[in-house]
């Protein structure tokens, strides 16, 4: 994703698909624009091994934040915890979780957050959706994909996404 600036941060945290929808011009109410961007998380999962080829995830992970140089986007400086769990079986993954974020006026928007498959190099990949719970983000809406990504350091994730976000007001 040109234009913007990645951090080297890994993990097992899938972090929620944390998604908070970054880079985007300033949003003009009732009109989709395009979210693209990368979040990153402090992870606290627990990776539960059951058999060779069953491993059950309990995500719990604190979102750090937006990764972009858009400070004017609604989503920038959008924080907090994410949960959920990940089944892989046989290959297969399934899962969800939700992330409850903070902007910095305190306005707060929720994400839901669905793993439909595993990609390149292992990354979980799937969609999600954002709901608005107050403040600037009431009636707000937005869907899309994300794509997890971990590095070498030890209790961190990133995850990168893209989709449409709709504000109300």
């Amino acid at each position: 994703m040109s234009g913007y600036r990645f951090l080297t941060v890994g993990g097992y945290g899938l972090a929620a698909l944390t998604l908070a929808l970054a880079a985007m011009s300033p949003a003009e109410a009732g009109t989709a624009q395009r979210a693209t961007g990368c979040y990153a998380s402090a992870d606290h999962s627990k990776v539960m091994s059951i058999s060779e080829n069953h491993t059950f995830i309990l995500i719990d992970s604190d979102g750090m934040g937006i990764i972009t140089d858009d400070r004017s986007s609604p989503l920038f400086g959008v924080a907090g915890p994410c949960y959920g769990t990940v089944e892989i079986k046989d290959g297969k993954v399934h899962g969800s979780g939700y992330c409850l974020r903070t902007d910095p006026d305190q306005d707060k928007l929720l994400i839901s957050w669905e793993v439909t498959g595993i990609g390149e190099g292992g990354r979980f990949r799937g969609n999600w959706t954002l709901s608005g719970l107050s403040g600037k983000w009431v009636g707000a809406s937005g869907k899309g994909t994300f794509q997890y990504q971990k590095s070498a350091f030890p209790d961190r994730s990133i995850n990168c996404f893209e989709g449409e976000l709709t504000m109300a007001r």
